[in-house]
């Protein structure tokens, strides 16, 4: 799993959310980073979720996402913001995000979130089997 955000804050606060499971998560603060990280490991598939935020510098979630399926993600992805144009609301649907998350987001459901999305990783067992059930499930699946 990897947590992308430029606040050190929101990066601890969904850390701390996060650890009590038992995969290992990654943080980077902000998508140049994230995508250096895909980079560095020469296989895009190889976190199975990506929570991302939306208003980052450099790069930012959107554009974040959109580069990483180029790449050859097919995993999981979540997204958390203050807040969402329709527009980037519509392109995220069609980049297949699970759910959209506002800030402050309620720990609880984060972790259901979470849990969801990582469920489908699980269940078919592979992370781009996960993708295709993802995408088909796209529209349906973006919410706040």
């Amino acid at each position: 799993m990897l947590c992308v955000d430029n606040d050190a804050v929101s990066r601890r606060l969904l850390l701390a959310a996060l650890t009590r499971d038992d995969r290992s998560i990654e943080c980077a603060c902000n998508g140049k980073q994230a995508l250096d990280r895909f980079t560095n490991i020469h296989d895009p598939r190889g976190f199975d979720l990506l929570i991302t935020d939306h208003a980052m510098p450099l790069v930012d979630g959107l554009q974040l996402l959109g580069r990483l399926r180029r790449m050859g993600f097919v995993g999981e992805a979540i997204v958390v913001t203050a807040g969402l144009s329709s527009e980037a609301a519509t392109r995220y649907r069609e980049l297949g995000v699970r759910c959209v998350l506002l800030k402050p987001v309620e720990v609880g459901r984060l972790r259901v979130v979470v849990t969801t999305a990582l469920h489908a990783v699980d269940a078919t067992g592979s992370v781009a089997t996960a993708g295709a059930s993802r995408a088909a499930l796209a529209g349906s699946s973006l919410s706040s």
